[in-house]
């Protein structure tokens, strides 16, 4: 299981894909099953590099997943999960680069909407935020020593 988060733009809600919950399930569970960084892994004892915004993948570990907590009612068969990834990839959201034992998918443009905090907006939202702290700690201190010096009954109230 992978910790941490990834980003998700509002304007999926203007795209044909927020119109249909069961995919947009499915588009979920790959932003959340795809790698945030380089890394290896090993699968049928072969090591798979894979790259920021990809994951390996089976079409029957993919159902698997994708069926976990729904209502047996509600569950979807392999063929026609499988069906859903192929409209994915021919909407240009993923590529898919498929074995015999496995598949390797990609996100299309994670980088894009994955990016790290290194513009210069959010370089200076961090900064401000650092320096609003830091005088927030300085304001505490001088009270504190202020109720030091005065004794906690002789601080007036502000």
């Amino acid at each position: 299981m992978m910790d941490g988060w990834f980003k998700l733009h509002r304007k999926i809600k203007d795209s044909s894909i927020f119109s249909d919950p069961e995919i947009l399930r499915l588009w979920l569970l790959c932003l959340i099953k795809a790698s945030y960084k380089s890394r290896s892994i090993i699968m049928n004892r072969d090591e798979i590099k894979l790259d920021p915004g990809q994951f390996v993948t089976g079409r029957k570990s993919l159902c698997k997943e994708y069926n976990d907590l729904i209502v047996p009612t509600k569950k979807v068969k392999e063929t026609t999960l499988w069906s859903w990834v192929k409209k994915l990839e021919k909407w240009r959201m993923i590529d898919i680069k498929s074995t015999n034992k496995y598949s390797i998918i990609s996100i299309v443009k994670w980088g894009e909407y994955q990016e790290v905090l290194t513009t210069e907006r959010q370089l200076i939202d961090n900064g401000l935020a650092t320096e609003l702290q830091q005088n927030d700690t300085n304001k505490k201190e001088k009270k504190e020593k202020k109720g030091e010096e005065w004794g906690e009954d002789d601080i007036p109230y502000l």
